[in-house]
Parts: C-alpha cells; structure tokens; sequence
C-alpha cells in the first residue's frame, strides 16, 4: 500500500532511491571511491587558439577613403572561454563496485516490456550490447560513471542520420540511452516515433524526453576533440580565413550554427540513483576502511 501511495505521489524513486542506497551503505568497505578526470582535446571552434576573430562591415568604408573594408573583431571563445581545450566529460566521484553488489542492486531494476531504439532499459548490460553487431566493437570512448560508464558511438543502428549515440550502463544495467539528431524540419513527435515501436504506457518504468541543444559545450566530440555533430551548411557558406594564427569567421559563423536534438529513453531507476549523495556515500566508505584497518592492528 506504502509503494502504491508513493507511486501515486511521484515519490517511488525516493524508495527506490533508499533500497539501492541501504545496499550500499552496506557494502561500504568494499566500494572504493575515486575521482576521475575528463581526457582533454583542443576546442573545435577556436582551433586552440583560445580567441574568435570575427569580421564585420564597416560602415565608415568608401572605395574612395583609406578605411578597410572590413573590421576584425576579437573575442574569447565562448565555448572553450579561452582555455583552448575542453573535457570530454566533467570531474566526477566514482565507485568500483562488485559484481555480486552491482547484481543484488541489478535484481531491483525492472527490464523494460517496451523497447526504445531496439534496446530494453533495465536489460544486463552484455545482453544488450550483444543485441546489435553495429555496438559490438569498440566505442569511441567510455565515460565513466557514478557506479558504472557511458560507452560513445558514431552514428546510431537505426537512423543513418544520427551523429551520435549513448548507452549508459549502471549497475551492469542498461539505464539510458540517448540518441543525438540533427536539425529537422519533422516535428518532436515526429523525431521520437523514429525510436519507439509504439505510445508508452505510463506503468511502464521508462520515460522519453526530447532537447535542442542550447549549448555549444553539450555538443559530444571524438578524442580528437571533433564535434560529432556537423555545423549546418547555410551557416558555413563562407569560408573560415585564417588571420595570423587564429581563425576567423563572418559574423554569422558563430557556435549556434551547431543545432541538434538529443533524443533520450531513461529508466525510472535512474532519477533515483541520481538522488544519492556521492559525497556522503565516499566519506562512508572511507571511514569504514578506517574501521576496518584498525580492527585488524
């Protein structure tokens, strides 16, 4: 009666989210926190030069004055802000967890009835990366994850179109899968019926969501720091022209020529996972190793 009044009250991930942290906390003395830094690339706007030169008309021009025809403009880049580079994914707190404690956690996530993008959330992970041939080769990179990764492909099995797609294994649990598109003219239904079979039922544990991407940083790129999602032509008509070392772009050549749409199929369980304070959690476990150690002296 209690799961069925949280459920009613939007609140069933607030009990889901106590369960999976109860079995954490206890397995303290077996996890091991640590802290893992994003691989940097060179920033695709600005080439690594940290600057945008942007040009512009200038309005004091005559083709009878000594006025240039055009004015160049510099600016920090407002994707990297100047730094050159940037992360292929943020510092985050991470667990090694084991297997047998990521398969007592597993046993709480429900697989999915419903298939978004082929796959079925809550599926084991090995199943579900077997299910396709275009998934079982290497990823582009792995990110990690609180209690598990996110492995980065080129393109998506289904839709040619697609630049990128992301599977999110949790707990040795497929959690997320998330699909970016470019710019269409289709509507956001129209895009999300490309990746589900049918309407989902609300009783079923996963939901769907669609985004633009607002944000030149939100872009995913390979390890060489190239953006996996392609610039539109009609904003790339003129060519870039290098000035000294730096590049230079018409005023209209900006970072919101990237436009895309991320496409995502989530499990229920996630928002609970994402509820658990990691800090807390990776103080637990560090003072019951204490403990521990001073157990055995």
């Amino acid at each position: 009666m209690i799961v069925e009044v949280l459920k009613m009250l939007d609140l069933d991930s607030v009990l889901e989210s106590s369960q999976i942290g109860a079995i954490l906390e206890q397995n303290t003395d077996r996890l091991n926190p640590t802290l893992r830094c994003g691989v940097p690339v060179r920033c695709f706007l600005c080439h690594g030069s940290g600057r945008l030169s942007t040009k512009r008309l200038n309005p004091r021009f005559d083709r009878h004055s000594v006025e240039p025809q055009y004015l160049i403009e510099e600016k920090t880049c407002p994707v990297c802000n100047g730094n050159r580079e940037l992360l292929l994914w943020p510092e985050r707190l991470c667990f090694d967890v084991p297997d047998d404690v990521a398969e007592k956690v597993g046993k709480g996530i429900p697989v999915c009835n419903e298939k978004f993008c082929g796959f079925q959330l809550g599926g084991k992970e090995a199943d579900e990366l077997n299910r396709f041939p275009f998934y079982c080769g290497q990823p582009l990179y792995v990110i990690p994850e609180s209690f598990g990764e996110t492995r980065v492909y080129r393109g998506n099995h289904e839709d040619a179109s697609a630049a990128c797609t992301k599977l999110t294994f949790l707990f040795g649990r497929l959690m997320k899968v998330a699909i970016l598109t470019p710019r269409s003219s289709s509507g956001v239904r129209e895009v999300v019926n490309r990746f589900r079979r049918r309407e989902i039922p609300d009783s079923t544990p996963m939901s769907i969501s669609a985004s633009r991407i607002a944000d030149c940083r939100d872009i995913p790129m390979d390890r060489y720091g190239h953006p996996l999602l392609k610039p539109e032509k009609s904003a790339v008509s003129s060519p870039d022209v290098l000035w000294g070392n730096r590049r230079m772009e018409s005023a209209r050549q900006t970072a919101s020529r990237y436009e895309g749409m991320w496409i995502v199929g989530a499990h229920r369980s996630l928002a609970a996972i994402d509820k658990i304070d990691l800090p807390t959690l990776a103080q637990h476990c560090r003072d019951s190793k204490s403990k521990t150690t001073a157990n055995i002296k």
